[in-house]
């Protein structure tokens, strides 16, 4: 009766689809935003069309092999190879965090300590997320956020849809 227009969904998957699934039962249908814990296939395999509609913030595109570029496609297909299944943004998302700290004790060297690793991170330039078009990630010594940038993604007809590029 307040006339909200917009709720925002702190939970992950299962409590998206429950508070959208209650939402739509009593005919109320205020945009919904969620964060990238709910970002993931599963969402709209599970909720159906009462999750149509569902905003979320997130940092890179879900990874569908239609329409990935011929790098993307390559990555999709050796993970489907390996796991016997379909990426989804939390693979993506371990890919990148792995590969970032895989790449900073690169540049630490032999001589790895906690303390060598954290003096490389608090300058270092991640660029390798491009493969899933995620923007440069940089720490500085006062800065440990990383990636300052966030995208707008919808669910429509059953899949993740980019609503904006990469916002700051």
């Amino acid at each position: 009766s307040a006339g909200c227009d917009l709720i925002v969904i702190g939970g992950s998957t299962r409590e998206t689809i429950g508070i959208m699934s209650e939402a739509r039962k009593q005919d109320w249908k205020p945009g919904f935003l969620v964060t990238a814990s709910a970002y993931s296939a599963q969402l709209h395999q599970l909720g159906g069309a009462g999750v149509d509609g569902l905003y979320a913030t997130v940092s890179f595109p879900h990874p569908y092999a239609d329409g990935a570029t011929p790098r993307l496609t390559a990555w999709i297909k050796s993970y489907k190879d390996r796991f016997n299944a379909d990426p989804s943004p939390f693979s993506t998302m371990g890919y990148l965090k792995a590969d970032l700290f895989v790449r900073a004790i690169e540049k630490v060297g032999k001589n790895l300590t906690v303390d060598s690793l954290s003096k490389v991170l608090d300058t270092f330039t991640y660029t390798g997320g491009d493969l899933f078009g995620v923007p440069t990630i940089q720490f500085r010594p006062d800065d440990h956020l990383g990636l300052r940038h966030a995208r707008i993604a919808q669910v429509r007809d059953g899949r993740w849809r980019m609503m904006t590029e990469a916002l700051k």
